[in-house]
């Protein structure tokens, strides 16, 4: 019957789209600390819903898309080390020791202290 599937099949795509959730959370997570913006994790959603599961739906003998998680995942698995290379690029760099509280930077010269803003 058109649309059926294996049960191997089923429970596969299952526990392959919890991972996905998994992954594609720390992803927009890992968007939102580098840019501090939301709207690019729901640009990174759109754009897997337009490419990674909607245009590429393929018909098997049983008439299911058995097979669509893989492609999703691989998808997401590709953006996600991207987004993840670029985290690590722009992660901030250790606490500055003359970092004052109040975001100003302790300069010493000759003993006199001098207290510069950072910009």
């Amino acid at each position: 019957m058109n649309g059926e599937m294996l049960f191997a099949a089923m429970v596969l795509m299952g526990i392959g789209y919890m991972i996905l959730s998994g992954i594609m959370g720390i992803k927009w997570g890992l968007l939102y600390r580098v840019t501090g913006n939301l709207w690019v994790g729901l640009g990174d959603h759109l754009f897997n819903n337009t490419v990674a599961t909607n245009m590429l739906h393929v018909i098997s003998l049983t008439g299911a898309d058995e097979l669509q998680i893989v492609r999703i995942m691989i998808a997401q698995l590709i953006s996600f080390v991207f987004v993840l290379a670029v985290y690590s690029k722009n992660k901030k760099q250790p606490d500055d020791p003359r970092l004052q509280e109040n975001g100003t930077i302790l300069i010493k010269t000759g003993g006199n202290h001098h207290v510069n803003p950072i910009l």
